[in-house]
């Protein structure tokens, strides 16, 4: 490897006529900050993402940490694979709009709404199904870990929402706006855990992570659309009330509707119905079909 990186530099060095020119310490600032704040804040974010684990092994013991690790873990699946895609091509789509706040905040909420809507569909499915989804992905001995993953999927749709935050404020070059929110919300997550531990219910410790998570989107939302985008944070936040009565509809039938006397899988069937309904019922409440379809046109292009 190092012969190789030694060959393709001379050779570099051969075929490109490069001009001698004094060195401007200009740029080298300008990528140093962008950098420094970018490594910090993966580290901090490391940090804050794996503190809960820590803290509930020490103070609950490895049983109870087994079943807070696999509801989280079952939680972290659509960020990672639905999320985590669209958050990948994100910065280059948007980079080409750095000079331009109100191009890219249009173009950001083309990307920002679908994200929500499918956030708050899996949400409310993660809710409403907490039983039925464990038990299908780890078997029924580990069905006690549902509460901790009905109570944590309730930020699922705020997580997805927030995990494309990132490449805008790198596409703004803002990555110390990155950084600040992630110490907010270090500091958010930790109050949460804290009220969990000292009550000592792993499922108080569930609802401060979730109200952690929830309100990381405050935080996101003033530093990137009100200072990065220059856009008005009320006419953003209302952009999304469907999505919020969504999950909170959902959430409050997760504690009624239960049918115990069909199998997971037609449990499962039957609850997804349940939010397919619930969502073309408060979608069609708020006339926003014609705006989802756009966007979802605009992503497929």
């Amino acid at each position: 490897t190092v012969v190789q990186s030694v060959l393709v530099f001379a050779w570099n060095i051969v075929s490109v006529k490069i001009r001698p020119r004094l060195i401007r310490i200009e740029p080298i600032v300008r990528i140093f900050k962008y950098s420094v704040f970018q490594a910090m804040f993966s580290f901090v974010n490391y940090f804050a993402r794996n503190l809960d684990n820590l803290l509930v092994g020490r103070f609950f013991g490895t049983t109870l940490l087994g079943y807070y690790d696999r509801a989280y873990k079952l939680n972290t699946y659509p960020i990672t694979y639905l999320s985590g895609v669209a958050g990948s091509v994100l910065q280059p789509y948007l980079t080409k709009y750095c000079d331009d706040a109100e191009a890219m905040y249009a173009r950001y909420m083309k990307v920002a709404r679908p994200i929500a809507l499918v956030g708050a569909v899996v949400s409310a499915l993660f809710t409403l199904g907490a039983p039925e989804i464990t038990a299908l992905f780890y078997g029924e001995r580990w069905v006690q870990a549902a509460d901790l993953l009905r109570i944590l999927s309730v930020s699922l749709g705020f997580q997805m929402l927030n995990s494309i935050a990132g490449p805008v404020f790198q596409s703004l070059g803002r990555t110390d706006y990155m950084f600040y929110t992630c110490l907010v919300n270090t500091g958010l997550t930790v109050i949460g855990i804290t009220a969990g531990i000292v009550s000592g219910s792993l499922e108080t410790l569930a609802c401060g992570v979730t109200s952690a998570y929830v309100l990381h989107t405050v935080s996101n939302s003033y530093l990137l659309v009100a200072k990065g985008l220059h856009a008005h944070l009320h006419r953003y936040a209302l952009e999304f009330t469907p999505e919020l009565i969504l999950v909170i509809v959902a959430s409050v039938l997760s504690f009624t509707i239960d049918f115990p006397e069909l199998g997971i899988l037609q449990c499962l069937s039957l609850k997804s119905c349940i939010c397919i309904i619930l969502c073309i019922g408060i979608y069609s409440i708020f006339h926003q079909w014609g705006y989802l379809l756009g966007a979802f046109e605009e992503l497929r292009k």
